[in-house]
């Protein structure tokens, strides 16, 4: 056995060359020692002539086997005698040179790196064949110098080099005290990123040491047991300077959490973060170079604009100059004609101008005649609506409309004509504009092929957000076509592009983004989605409307439970929810934010297809998990539940509507096999309890419910009938007579249907007495409807000829258009029935005789009512048969609460008490409402309002019980409690139609009321609510009980009770105004739709 030094064995050899430098061979002789008389298995990597393999084989006497592996094909003619000695030609980073490496012998004890000394070739060696060292051997590499210079991959401060990752695996030696949950491999997540390697969390936990010489590092492997700091060992037993140390024997290190400390809860090291600013940087320097070209570029235009403005400026000059002398001119010509008109011969030739003037009026009559025809519909029906016209009115009439539709010709879309200039009007107007987005947003988008797709998404994006903002694209692993288009596309684009060489799968090209952006606003897109106009404003408004909210989702046709219309389809898979015919995505984009109440739901799940991500979230909770998703599917779930965790409210921008063409990254089977795994993995982190309590606040969320019936009974008929309105009734002009200070739920029903008149055209009007100005306006100080308002009913004659139509909405005002009779030119005249007002007085009384008589004062008033009762009740008692247009309600103002009361007690109970009102039933009310609380106790919360709680006559009730008096409301702050209830009774023994009972079904309560009047119109009673004998009180009583005992039973009205969206004021208004002008149109095509 020889003792010779390793350098002395250097300094001997005359066999094969081997280099190395002094240093290596004095620490080697340190380092090797040990294991110079043992039976080792030793690996190097880069052999070059040879003479190491030689060298190692003195060195090591006993070796059992020295394996070489060099890239350099040549070193396929290296021989050696000893059979110990093996060499493989290849490169060691691929499989097959692996197993070769292997067969030879599959654990070395010493493994030595001396291969290209590029930084990218050492990580992936020291990724591939670490796991191949035996545990006490020695990992060492070679020339480390070479890091830290350009040409090898390095740099001095270059985050990627070699260098840099050996010194990260001596943080890993510490992993115990790092105090976050974080694994080894996550620290080396960007050397897995940038050189696509592999590391095993436990692997990494066997690194004991690791030793930096000049140019070498030496890592040194034994067992994870070895590697932690185990506990205190105190020796001795006196503690004179500095006691409680003997206390400490035999515990453990300190686990102080570091979750708070900004410079060890980061995502990546300050110098990698550095490292993709740069490369921001570098793009945005190159998008303001582009600029700035542009900027030169146009900069030319407008100087070449300036000489053009200066050429046009002395033309102005020279015009006014003309000017200056024709108004010159014309001064003298109106001197003459001063003169003209005074003379004696002007005064003689008047009859022969009258007689020219009428000629010029025949002569019109040929060109009238076309424009008469076309919107008569035709000769026939001219000719016939001319007769009945000439036959009412006389030639005046049939004059009149002529002259109409030549004015009516003039005007521009959205105009609307006026009353005389001695009108007192007063007209509102309320903007509720969206507000442009100031906050910086960074968009990201994975792409991972399916080019049609990301070409659409794309396009949109940039067509349709509105800066600041930029695009942050993940191209993971795409096909070459996909690759070339995305490099074009973010050419003079504020975008930059990040690419994987092969797919990593979503969740990590997603942190990749993550890590990428720094906008207070980061939106995460799937690359196939279409999005509409001011979708990141509506996104970023939601976001803003609360400090609370940390993630927002929009409306989709396909995103689970933010899916409209529909959630499942037939097969109870996820709904597709197809465009309608002929509608493109900003279409119902815009009519998804017409109908909008910007409710923005909170929910328990977002769809993570659009998710918008405030950065505080991103900042407490940290990134997607993509250890546990590392494939997508369930990693927006996991989200979700963790900013839950932390007290983050989760919402859904319900004005906001983006197109998800579904993914064609994955296959349908695929992709169910994917969520299924998620699944599995989402209950092992979160727990099936947690995760079903978030699922119901989504999947039973009412507001929810009330979005989706909106957008499936509303959106299509509504677009149609208003360009029904438009076309047919357009110009037409109706005044309602409303003498009233404070409205009640009829005056709101005609100021909504005026309302909505006038955003179809007809110019819609309301009168009302001088006397209430000061209270009416009080009331509505957003009134949207102009208003005409008269000292004295005798002033209605002054202004009805004005309008196409009068109608009575209160039995008095039918009288007051019995002057308009005797009027020439005679205006429609309606009564719109809202209830049977007789049965407001005692029955024989002067106001009940005189509310009676006004059916039928005017015998060719037309009569029209809203519901089949008010019908039924008019036939019965005056044998007359108003026209039925149908319930209607605000459905734009009232809908159920953003927060979702899941839980079944208390339930919360809300009534309408008028003690001024009989018919009401304030006195049972009150009863039912004390012995419902006196059985439920705690288990219900009463609120009650329409009385003050200081009133006399309120205090005359039975009111010794634990409720809430509200008082008199507004229509506002009636939503508001509707909105917080869950059951609504009305007591009434009859209601007309019930206005408080449609609102509140709209606000998702269920109703319990009368079964007596117009409820039964729109309450299918047992499945939207519950209709009983209200003279009975235990009836009442109850019915109060089966809902309140039975949640299921609640909660299925509750949804079911959204059908009385259909009752929109568009219908209503369609059949007002088809009856009103019944003879001037044909029949339309909704007709059927009031039955």
């Amino acid at each position: 056995m020889s003792n010779k030094t390793l350098e002395q064995l250097y300094t001997e050899h005359r066999g094969k060359v081997s280099d190395k430098w002094s240093l290596y061979l004095s620490e080697y002789e340190r380092l090797f020692f040990e294991y110079r008389n043992r039976p080792v298995r030793l690996l190097e990597i880069g052999i070059q002539n040879g003479g190491s393999l030689e060298i190692w084989n003195k060195y090591f006497p006993y070796a059992e086997k020295i394996v070489g592996c060099d890239i350099n094909p040549d070193c396929e003619r290296l021989q050696y005698k000893d059979s110990k000695i093996a060499v493989v030609v290849g490169d060691a980073h691929t499989d097959e040179v692996q197993q070769q490496i292997c067969g030879h012998s599959p654990s070395f004890d010493l493994i030595i790196d001396d291969g290209s000394h590029q930084s990218s070739d050492i990580i992936r060696s020291f990724a591939r064949y670490f796991a191949h060292l035996n545990n006490g051997g020695l990992y060492v590499v070679e020339d480390l110098h070479c890091s830290y210079w350009q040409e090898f991959d390095g740099g001095l401060f270059q985050p990627y080099a070699s260098i840099s990752f050996f010194k990260h695996l001596v943080d890993i030696i510490n992993h115990e005290h790092w105090g976050i949950e974080k694994t080894r491999y996550e620290l080396l997540s960007s050397f897995t990123h940038k050189y696509d390697v592999k590391f095993d969390e436990a692997l990494l936990s066997h690194i004991h040491s690791v030793e930096f010489i000049n140019s070498i590092c030496v890592i040194r492997k034994v067992q994870p047991i070895s590697n932690v700091l185990g506990h205190r060992i105190i020796g001795g037993t006196l503690e004179s300077v500095s006691p409680g140390h003997l206390s400490l024997c035999k515990r453990s290190s300190p686990k102080p959490n570091q979750m708070a400390n900004p410079w060890t809860a980061r995502d990546m090291p300050v110098e990698e973060e550095l490292l993709v600013c740069l490369q921001e940087i570098t793009g945005l320097n190159q998008v303001v170079v582009e600029r700035d070209a542009k900027i030169a570029k146009y900069s030319q235009v407008v100087a070449e604009r300036d000489t053009q403005i200066d050429s046009l400026r002395q033309v102005i000059a020279e015009h006014d100059a003309l000017i200056t002398n024709l108004n010159q001119a014309v001064a003298e010509r109106d001197g003459h004609l001063g003169a003209l008109y005074s003379s004696r011969s002007w005064r003689v030739t008047a009859p022969i101008r009258w007689v020219g003037r009428q000629m010029k009026r025949v002569l019109l009559v040929p060109r009238a005649l076309p424009l008469t025809i076309r919107h008569g519909g035709g000769v026939r029906a001219t000719v016939k609506k001319a007769v009945v016209i000439i036959r009412r009115e006389g030639i005046e009439g049939v004059r009149l409309r002529l002259r109409f539709l030549r004015i009516k010709e003039t005007w521009q879309p959205g105009m609307i004509t006026t009353l005389p200039q001695n009108t007192s009007v007063k007209h509102y107007h309320y903007s509720n504009e969206l507000p442009v987005h100031l906050q910086s947003v960074d968009v990201i988008v994975c792409i991972h092929n399916a080019l049609e797709d990301v070409k659409l998404c794309l396009e949109s994006l940039v067509a349709n957000t509105l800066p600041p903002y930029r695009i942050i694209i993940i191209d993971d692993g795409s096909e070459h076509e996909t690759q070339k288009f995305l490099e074009n596309f973010i050419k003079g684009q504020p975008a930059i592009l990040i690419r994987n060489k092969t797919a990593k799968g979503y969740t990590k090209a997603a942190n990749t983004g993550l890590r990428a952006s720094r906008g207070e606003m980061v939106v995460m897109l799937n690359s196939d989605t279409i999005v509409p106009p001011k979708w990141i404003d509506r996104l970023i408004r939601c976001a803003l409307s609360d400090d609370r909210i940390g993630l927002v989702g929009p409306l989709s046709n396909t995103a689970s439970w933010q899916s409209v219309p529909q959630v499942f389809n037939e097969k109870g898979d996820w709904a597709d929810n197809p465009l309608p015919d002929g509608w493109s995505v900003n279409d119902f984009s815009n009519e998804v934010a017409r109908i909008s109440q910007c409710i923005f739901p909170r929910v328990g799940f977002l769809n993570g297809f659009c998710l918008l991500i405030k950065r505080a979230v991103i900042d407490d909770i940290g990134l997607f998990d993509e250890v546990a998703f590392a494939r997508g599917y369930g990693e927006e779930n996991d989200y979700c539940l963790r900013a839950v965790q932390n007290n983050w409210q989760l919402a859904v921008a319900d004005d906001c509507y983006v197109f998800h063409a579904q993914s064609k990254s994955y296959s349908h089977d695929l992709r169910k096999e994917l969520v299924s795994v998620a699944g599995k993995t989402l209950v092992s982190k979160h727990g099936q309890e947690r995760i079903d309590e978030q699922l119901a606040k989504t999947r039973f969320h009412p507001a929810l419910e009330y979005i989706r019936k909106r957008c499936d009974e509303y959106i299509p008929l509504l677009r149609r009938i208003r360009d029904e309105i438009l076309s047919r009734f357009e110009g037409k002009r109706v005044l309602f007579l409303l003498p009233v200070g404070t409205v009640g739920g009829g005056g709101n029903i005609v100021l909504l249907e005026c309302l909505t008149m006038r955003e179809c055209g007809v110019d819609a009007w309301v009168a009302n007495l001088l006397v209430n100005r000061e209270l009416f306006e009080q009331q509505h100080p957003k009134l949207n409807v102009p208003v005409l308002y008269l000292r004295t009913s005798e002033e209605l004659i002054d202004y009805a000829q004005d309008f196409d139509a009068v109608v009575a909405t209160v039995y008095h005002t039918v009288f007051w258009m019995k002057p308009l009779l005797s009027l020439k030119q005679r205006t429609r005249l309606g009564y719109y029935i809202q209830d049977f007002e007789p049965y407001f007085f005692q029955e024989g009384s002067s106001d009940y005789q005189h509310a009676l008589s006004s059916y039928t004062a005017i015998p060719e008033i037309l009569l029209f009512t809203k519901t089949k009762w008010n019908h039924s009740l008019l036939k019965e008692k005056l044998c007359l048969t108003p026209e039925i247009i149908g319930p209607s309600l605000d459905v734009d103002v009232f809908h159920p609460s953003a927060n979702y009361h899941g839980s079944y007690y208390p339930v919360r109970i809300t009534a309408m008490v008028r003690p001024s009102t009989p018919r009401r039933a304030p006195e049972m009310t009150m009863r039912v409402l004390r012995n419902l609380k006196k059985k439920f106790k705690h288990n219900v919360e009463i609120t009650i309002f329409g009385v003050r709680g200081d009133a006399p006559d309120y205090l005359k009730l039975v009111h010794d019980f634990n409720h809430q008096c509200l008082g008199e409301l507004t229509v506002e702050e009636v939503k508001v409690v509707l909105m917080q209830s869950d059951i609504f009774v009305d007591c009434s023994s009859f209601q007309a139609m019930g206005l408080t009972a449609m609102e509140a079904m709209a606000s998702g309560a269920v109703v319990v009321g009368p079964l007596n009047g117009g409820l039964n119109e729109f309450v299918d009673n047992g499945k939207t609510g519950l209709l009983v004998d209200t003279l009975n009180e235990d009836s009442i009583i109850f019915a109060m009980t089966r809902l309140i005992e039975d949640h299921e039973l609640r909660y299925r009205m509750r949804l079911n009770a959204f059908e009385v969206l259909k009752y929109t004021p568009f219908l209503s208004v369609y059949h007002m105004l088809s009856y009103l002008f019944y003879d001037d149109i044909a029949d339309g095509c909704f007709a059927s739709e009031k039955d």
